[in-house]
């Protein structure tokens, strides 16, 4: 398994890749069903321009077992993975390890320390993926939608409220706890 950028001439297969992803992740959302909103979501996602958040084919076997895209911030040797994504047919093979492993190997490049992603609560087979992977859950992160029918936030049972969990990972070290009290991992 090796990571490839996703370069522009590919942004028609990249971006047939991110929809099906979406359409997997998030069915409900405006992002799904709404052309123009799909559109500069995508554009904000991977702007291909500028910034350190680049796409990268994850490749085995001669084809695109999915894609990776991440983010670096080394002043804090830290990074984010923003999107990971198996295509079904290359599931449970070994293919999601190797793509982490794949990562590693990048961060690994920039010293990175510490790696965070968000894994929706409503996708246990993630939760589980990354537990698998070393990563474990830091924080939760809530959210509450407005009710564009009212003026006042509903409780509750908001049509589309959604939480996420943040989890921390290790580049293959276990974590130290710094004066904090936060977990930071070494390699």
């Amino acid at each position: 398994m090796y990571l490839e950028k996703v370069h522009l001439i590919d942004i028609r297969d990249f971006r047939r890749i991110v929809e099906v992803y979406w359409q997997e992740v998030m069915p409900q959302s405006d992002v799904v069903k709404n052309p123009e909103r799909r559109e500069a979501y995508f554009r904000e996602c991977f702007p291909w321009a500028g910034g350190n958040r680049q796409p990268y084919w994850a490749v085995a076997d001669g084809r695109r077992a999915g894609f990776v895209a991440y983010t670096v911030d080394a002043a804090k040797h830290s990074a984010s993975i923003d999107d990971f994504y198996v295509v079904p047919e290359a599931r449970r093979q070994g293919y999601g390890t190797a793509m982490v492993e794949a990562v590693y190997a990048q961060l690994d490049r920039h010293s990175v320390e510490l790696v965070e992603l968000n894994v929706r609560r409503d996708n246990p087979h993630a939760l589980a993926f990354w537990e698998a992977q070393g990563f474990r859950i830091a924080l939760y992160r809530m959210r509450q939608y407005r009710d564009q029918r009212r003026a006042h936030r509903t409780s509750g049972h908001c049509r589309q409220t959604s939480r996420t969990l943040r989890v921390l990972g290790a580049l293959g070290a276990r974590p130290r706890i710094n004066t904090s009290g936060s977990a930071r991992y070494g390699l």
